[in-house]
């Protein structure tokens, strides 16, 4: 129970500090569709090609229509239910296939802990975002499939799954193919999962025809546009191995080679176990799909400590491990207490402490102006004005009042100025100090200044 209770806080700790998103389509295509729901306005900031040709599914946004009416708050608070309900959902997915997995009371325990104690893992549990929805729903049915019970369940939770994201697909025929192969199942004890796959399958038309206002197939909208049609070409197209090399860079050596060699290895050693078939097809799927991002394997990811937990099981020799365990905290308690994306802060420090303010000022560079794009977190519609700072005298600076900047030069142009005072800021002033591989001018520090 004590370890729950740990596990349970450093996921609910995880969802609080991990405000935003780790990928634009976490917010532009599941909050900003639910913000439609909840304000009745479709700003035209996110009337993107998705929306247009009506591709994306509504279960998403519609699941959080119903968080939202239950629970009634701010945007803010509303975004840290969902994102600790998805740290729950996982807790209880993963949970249910340690104790499938493992038969000893004991190693179940510690699976779950190793896994959840994997540095990316809590990250990606908090998101709100189509790939960790679905994996986790995935994973909840796929205990009891691996039983052979609550059939309805497990197909209904599956087809969930699948319309929350499409791709998912794969990973459930390979389920069925798997069982019909090495479960020595019959086609016949599929067919009270039928009743669970139609009924998913209504839930899915409707929360499409409830937020498109008509009646649309998001599925074959979705297959048309990205295969028929190729347009995910337009987003980059990258070789068939190019997944071992985001993994190797973005998966922080060494422990990305850990990960990626535990994989490859359960794969060789364990053919035809459950997890390698329906891990193995769903990377190969997406090694032929011409674009390619990281995030589009976090199911993968989700379950790979637990085939690296499985193959540790044994090994006498462990003093190799200290140093990654020791790098793997550290990476653990940052992202558990780090914005996904800072920018947040901003929005929040403007509802509460200057709920009156709608225009801020904003210097302008090339004829561009920073802007305030995330409608969920506006109580009240922000604008921004732009001005040119290095023309910019005290008296004008006076006259605009509240100001926003996102670059280290304009603050230090704005700190210039004595009756400029910055009353919010991204990023204290010591850090600068700290300027490693120039994340300062990589990064928008987004700063509020007050000149009066």
């Amino acid at each position: 129970m004590k370890q729950n209770a740990l596990l349970l806080l450093l996921l609910t700790t995880t969802a609080y500090f991990s405000v935003g998103f780790y990928h634009p389509d976490e917010h532009f295509q599941i909050l900003e569709l639910l913000n439609i729901k909840l304000t009745g306005i479709t700003h035209p900031q996110i009337v993107n090609w998705d929306f247009t040709e009506k591709m994306r599914s509504w279960v998403q946004p519609g699941l959080y229509f119903l968080v939202a009416k239950l629970i009634p708050s701010d945007a803010f608070f509303l975004a840290f239910i969902l994102r600790l309900l998805h740290s729950l959902l996982g807790f209880f997915a993963l949970k249910k296939m340690c104790d499938h997995l493992f038969p000893e009371k004991n190693e179940q325990n510690k699976a779950l802990v190793f896994t959840l104690c994997t540095w990316f893992v809590p990250f990606i549990l908090v998101r709100t975002s189509s790939e960790s929805l679905s994996a986790s729903l995935f994973l909840l049915g796929a205990s009891d499939f691996l039983k052979r019970k609550n059939n309805f369940t497990v197909a209904f939770l599956w087809g969930l799954s699948f319309f929350v994201r499409f791709q998912m697909g794969v990973v459930i025929a390979a389920a069925i193919a798997w069982s019909l192969l090495f479960d020595r199942r019959k086609i016949k004890d599929y067919s009270i999962m039928i009743a669970g796959f139609t009924l998913a399958f209504a839930i899915g038309l409707a929360c499409d025809w409830w937020g498109y206002q008509e009646t649309v197939f998001s599925v074959w909208n979705y297959f048309k546009q990205n295969f028929i049609l190729q347009r995910a070409k337009d987003f980059g197209v990258a070789p068939f191995y190019y997944y071992f090399v985001l993994i190797f860079i973005k998966g922080v050596p060494p422990l990305s080679i850990v990960i990626m060699a535990s994989v490859l290895i359960y794969w060789w050693k364990f053919k035809k176990d459950f997890l390698t078939s329906i891990t193995f097809i769903f990377f190969l799927t997406h090694c032929f799909i011409a674009h390619k991002e990281l995030r589009f394997l976090n199911f993968i990811y989700l379950v790979s400590p637990l085939m690296l937990y499985r193959l540790l099981i044994g090994v006498k020799n462990k003093k190799w491990q200290v140093p990654l365990i020791v790098l793997n905290f550290c990476l653990l308690i940052y992202l558990a207490f780090t914005p996904a994306h800072s920018p947040v802060r901003a929005y929040k420090y403007i509802a509460d402490y200057m709920p009156d303010v709608s225009t801020f000022y904003t210097p302008l560079e090339e004829g561009k102006k920073l802007e305030f794009s995330l409608m969920f977190y506006q109580p009240h519609l922000l604008q921004t004005s732009g001005f040119a700072l290095n023309t910019t005298n005290q008296a004008e600076l006076n006259q605009f009042k509240n100001i926003i900047t996102s670059k280290y030069s304009e603050k230090l142009q704005l700190e210039k100025f004595s009756s400029c005072h910055s009353q919010f800021q991204l990023f204290p002033d010591w850090s600068y100090q700290f300027n490693y591989f120039n994340w300062i001018s990589r990064s928008s520090l987004w700063i509020i200044w007050k000149c009066q």
